[in-house]
């Protein structure tokens, strides 16, 4: 009996720790892929919002950037439940910042996401 109780302790400790290490590791590949908005996240984006209001709302961009001749960095989300009616696409939306971080404005854009593959025979 006492080996019994022993091994059903350590088969539900075993699985509170693969469950733990699961919901960081998908957590963290969350993380690392930034968030995704709804068309409404998109909407409370206001010019001369600060960084840290945009990054409280819509949470940690996919891309981080900065284009050559932009005064500040481009931050850019993907935009769920949009239907482009084009296969293999995804739409974008980004958010532009002047140097000192404020908001400059909004856009949406629709980029490709397959990649050609090479068949080598």
């Amino acid at each position: 009996m006492i080996i019994y109780m022993i091994k059903n302790k350590l088969l539900a400790v075993t699985l509170i720790v693969a469950s733990a290490g699961f919901l960081f590791s998908s957590s963290a590949a969350f993380a690392a892929a930034g968030f995704t908005v709804q068309r409404t996240d998109e909407a409370q984006v206001k010019i001369g919002m600060g960084n840290e209001e945009v990054q409280k709302l819509l949470g940690r961009p996919s891309r981080n950037g900065k284009y050559a001749n932009e005064p500040g960095h481009s931050w850019t989300y993907g935009v769920n439940g949009v239907d482009n009616g084009v296969d293999d696409t995804r739409t974008l939306f980004e958010v532009n910042f002047d140097a000192q971080g404020k908001v400059l404005g909004t856009s949406e854009r629709i980029e490709r996401t397959h990649t050609k593959t090479l068949t080598v025979e």
